[in-house]
This record gives C-alpha cells, structure tokens and sequence, in this order.
C-alpha cells in the first residue's frame, strides 16, 4: 500500500516507460538535443516527487546491437535503471547477447528485477521470472514480459508460443488479483499485435513501435515506450471507476474528428442544396453520404469508448529536453566514461 493511504484506498499513478534504448547514455546530436541517463533519472525523480510512480523497462537497452557489446555502458545504463526505480524489465535480443549469466549476474547487483514468460532453457525450465505484482498508489497492477522474436536466441534456449505464456501470465495475475494487466511485449509487430488483440492484458508495451496509444476497442490498448532514451512515455491512470479501461487520447482524437465532420457535413449539405446543376447536386450528396456514414462510425465508438466508465489512461511522450535538471552524479558518470572510451579508440 502506498505510503499514506488508509487500507484498501487507491489513488491516481503514473507509469513510466521506456524501450529501445539501443545502449544511448548522451543526448542526441538532434536539434535539441534529447535524452541520455542523467536527463532520465532526473525527470523520473521529479514524477516521483509528484506522486506515485512506477517504471517499466521494454527491453532492449543495453547496447546498440547484438553485434556492438560494452559490458562497461551496459552496466552504467543498469545502474540509471535502478537509480529511476525500475519495478520490471522485459529482456530483449540485445540484453541476451550478453549472455544469460552475465545479465543475471550484472542486473541483480544493480538491483533490475528482468522478466520473461517464455525463455526456457534446454530441460524447458524458465530462465527468468514471467511476471510478478507491484502495488503502486494503493492499485495492484500485474506485469508481465514476453520475447516474441525468433533470431539471436543464445544456443541452449528456446522461447515457447508467446501467446500462449502471455495468457497464462495474464490469467494467474489477474487470479492472484491484479487490477491492471500490463504486458512488456518485446517483439516483431505481428506478434506483439496478436498477443495485444488475444491475450486478455489491459495494456501492451512493445519495443519496437513508436506513437502514443493505438485502438483495441475491448482488449488490450497498445502504448509504445520509445526509443533510444529521448523520451519517456508517460502515462497517468485513474483506475478508481468501474468497468473497461478507456484511454482518453482516443477519446479526445474521436471528439476532434467528430467536430470537423459535423462542421463538413453542414457544408457539403448546404452546397447540395444550393447546387446549380444536376451534377454539382449529386457530387456534393455523395459527400454528404460519406461524411454521414463517418459520423455514424465515431459516435458508436464514443459510445464504446465511454468515458462515464471510469477507468481511464491518458498516455504522452515527454521530450528529455534537460528542462528537469540532469543527475550530477550520472552526468559526472556518463563524462568519464565517454572520455575514457574516446581516449582508446584508435
């Protein structure tokens, strides 16, 4: 229960995600410039100081790829995961080219806790945990990770059907009583898509896919994490109501497009009316009919989507702009290490 709270009350919190980071510890060389750890750490001190917060981890963070390995960035970005307070991590291709034993080995002593339903090793026995429970603002919220790529798998393990495991995990949280079911699906976009309209998770996180939050309408609402640190994709629930999940993103896009469509029929009704031929006439109705069959779609999806449910999300990316400061200590860190590695290259 969170710090506060009477027994058994629940309150707003905000998830943060991040994913694909590709082993980025600076800002980048965009105009502005945009991410890198100190940044990060910093802006999720300053969420944490807001309110209750919990942070999740998509996968693939540690390197840039499977073939560009530093044990020593690896382990600095391991160090920022645990500075921010990351509560699960999906392990992703790049972290298993370290090797299992090494990531085992390096993230306890940083202190991430790595999930993954349906990495096995020869005897079929799990090689991480699959999913575990965390109790952020008096809410119960399950997650759970899944690799659902079949290249760069390390000799001796194997993933099982990542549907499949991503069922089994989504129903022993919600037996075990998760109010909220998230998903860190690490993955081709195939099968994060099946496991995100066949699982029964409330919300999937991939790695590889950008944008803020897509239609599931009933089943799961995808919300991406990223990538290579520039952001954070931040994500306020109020899960105090009854009834489905709704994200207000949609809700607000549907309500947007309603009001142009409504103010473009109106017109394309008034320019049938004063049509001064016969085909002018039958131009502007079949506007008219298209634009009616539209409106039509979005206020059954607004009636869907109703927002009187009460259990909503609203899901943005914030830019690490360095407007929330930067962590001295990372930032010190980061320089040296920099420094250290362009004074070896040749």
């Amino acid at each position: 229960m969170a710090p506060g709270l009477p027994s058994g009350e629940r309150t707003t919190f905000t998830l943060l995600l991040t994913g694909d980071v590709r082993g980025e510890i600076e800002p980048c060389g965009c105009e502005p410039p945009n991410g890198g750890l100190a940044r990060r750490v910093a802006a999720v001190r300053k969420y944490r100081a807001e309110g209750p917060v919990l942070v999740l981890e998509a996968g693939d963070a540690l390197a840039e790829d499977v073939h560009r390995l530093d044990g020593e960035r690896a382990r600095l970005i391991l160090d920022a995961m645990a500075a921010t307070g990351v509560a699960a991590a999906a392990v992703g291709e790049i972290e298993l080219a370290f090797g299992v034993e090494w990531l085992k080995k390096s993230a306890a002593a940083a202190g991430v806790p790595y999930l993954c339903a349906n990495l096995v090793d020869g005897s079929g026995r799990p090689v991480f945990p699959g999913r575990k429970i965390l109790e952020v603002g008096g809410n119960r919220v399950g997650v759970f990770a899944i690799l659902a790529l079949d290249r760069d798998i390390p000799e001796g393990l194997a993933l099982t059907d990542p549907l499949e495991a991503a069922r089994a995990e989504v129903q022993a949280l919600r037996e075990e009583g998760a109010e909220l079911v998230v998903g860190l699906a690490h993955g081709d976009g195939r099968e994060v898509n099946r496991i995100a309209l066949e699982a029964g998770a409330d919300v999937i996180v991939p790695a590889h896919r950008r944008g803020t939050a897509e239609v599931n309408y009933l089943r799961s609402w995808l919300v991406s994490a990223g990538n290579e640190g520039r952001f954070l994709q931040v994500v306020r629930f109020d899960l105090r109501g009854e009834g489905q999940l709704v994200s207000e993103n949609v809700l607000e896009r549907l309500e947007l497009r309603r009001r142009e469509v409504e103010t473009r029929l109106e017109a394309g009704r008034r320019q049938a009316e004063e049509a001064l031929s016969p085909e002018k006439k039958e131009e502007a109705l079949v506007r008219v009919q298209r634009l009616e069959r539209e409106l039509e779609k979005i206020r059954k999806d607004e009636e869907l989507l109703d927002r009187a449910s009460g259990r909503r999300f609203f899901a943005q990316f914030v830019k690490l702009d360095g407007r929330d400061g930067e962590d001295a200590e990372f930032s010190r860190r980061v320089r040296k290490l920099v420094s250290r590695q362009e004074a070896r290259a040749p």
